[in-house]
Formats: C-alpha cells, structure tokens, sequence
C-alpha cells in the first residue's frame, strides 16, 4: 500500500521483559503499511533508562517512551489506566495495541487498513495464531483463558461448533458478534485492534475491577468488547491471523500470582 499520510500510533506496555519488548518493536519496524508509524512506549518509571536503550537498539521508526509512576491498582485497573493514558497523549488519528510478549506479522497494520476502507466501519481487528511462551504452536484442546481446565476444554468445543478453533490447528478465528447468547463469540485480544482514536476517548478501557472480575480473567480488552456491542461501535475482522499471540501473559499464566 502506498504512503496516504495517515499515521498511527502503536502503543505498547512493558514491564520487565526488554528482550521480549525488542522483539515487539522489531515487528512494527517491519510492517509493510504505507502509512506513518508512531511506536508510543508506556513503562514505569524505575525502568526508563532500561527501556529507552532497548527502543535505540530495535526500532527504525518513529518511536518515544512515556514514563509513568508506580501505582497501587490491580493488575487489570493498571493497565486499563495506562492504555487511556496513551490514547490520551497519542496524536494519530487511528490507535493500534501490541503487547510487549506477542508480534504482528509483516502484513497486520495493511490488512486492517484495507478492511477499515473497504468495510467503512470504525474500528478492525485481525484474528491470531497462537503460541506457548516457548513459541510452539498452541494445539491443546482447550481455551487458555480459563481457570478450570474442564471448563477451558468445555469453551474450546464451544468455540469449535462456532468455527472460532479448530483441532491440530494454533489459529483463533476471533470475532465480536453484536448480540448475545449461547452462540455469540466475543473474542478480540486488544493487540489485534486498529481503532479510531475518537471511539477510545468516548469509550475508554474500563478502570474498575471486582474480585469476581479478577477471578474469572475478565480483563480491560473483554470489558472493551462489550462497551463496543452496548454502544453500537462498527466493527469487522479483516480474516488475516496477523497477530502472533504468545501464551504465559498475567489473563492465562494462572500457576504464578
């Protein structure tokens, strides 16, 4: 895709991992989309010095870091308040997410851009393919964002009738139907987003968590899905399994606190 002077700031949070935040920033560097990257880094202040020598060695675009103080909030809060504080000081029109553990392929920032062009709808999201911290295919039959491992595998044949997985296959074909119910898939991981800045700063990441939230994996990126349905947000899936999703993150690593 040629360069149209769109720009788009990629925002990314880290915490203690620069060998898995180089191999993030070196996956926005290689997108092919023609348009104008800006890779916003929120990390908390202890680690500043750490992360802006890791952003001199990787990147070969336009790259800053945003530091921030330690707070006290849970995990979920946390980073729910640190996403709005990005798309908050962001200055693209359009937002995108990548975690400091997963990587994009090549084509991820394109292929949403042409799906938001062609499907004139507000915001588009990829679907995933799916790895072990070690970077195997994920092939187990069950969902990973569940606690009880009968209930991972009872969702994983949900999901299988709905055509979201599918058996010796690591491809998550997510979605986030506009209804609800037992045949409703709400499933979209925020590193796989290209959001219009507007929608985010009308409907920001949710800062508020119950333990029942906590307890049952019940993130920022899911509250998102459901502000998104309730408010009627357009949205559409460009079909590509751009987003290369590494398991081990704080919603599926349950054997450490």
């Amino acid at each position: 895709m040629r360069d149209d002077g769109a720009t788009i700031s990629v925002i990314t949070l880290t915490r203690g991992r620069p060998d898995l935040l180089q191999r993030a920033i070196r996956s926005v560097a290689a997108q092919t989309a023609g348009a104008r990257l800006h890779h916003l880094i929120v990390c908390d202040l202890p680690e500043l010095d750490l992360t802006e020598s890791v952003v001199r060695l990787s990147s070969a675009r336009s790259t800053s870091v945003e530091a921030v103080p330690l707070d006290g909030t849970t995990s979920n809060a946390r980073v729910a308040r640190l996403r709005n504080h990005a798309v908050r000081i962001a200055s693209s029109e359009w937002i995108a997410f990548l975690d400091d553990d997963n990587v994009w392929g090549q084509e991820h920032i394109e292929s949403l851009r042409e799906t938001l062009h062609t499907g004139g709808v507000q915001a588009a999201h990829s679907e995933m393919l799916m790895y072990t911290r070690d970077g195997v295919p994920y092939l187990e039959e069950r969902d990973p964002w569940f606690r009880e491992e009968a209930d991972g595998r009872r969702e994983f044949q949900r999901l299988e009738l709905l055509g979201v997985v599918r058996r010796g296959s690591n491809r998550r074909r997510d979605r986030l139907d506009p209804w609800y119910g037992e045949d409703a898939v709400h499933s979209v991981d925020t590193s796989e987003w290209l959001i219009h800045r507007d929608i985010l700063l009308s409907i920001p990441f949710q800062q508020h968590y119950s333990e029942a939230d906590e307890w049952n994996v019940h993130g920022e990126d899911d509250k998102l899905l459901i502000d998104f349905i309730d408010q009627g947000v357009r949205v559409a899936s460009s079909g590509h399994p751009s987003l290369h999703y590494f398991l081990g993150g704080k919603s599926n690593s349950f054997s450490t606190p």
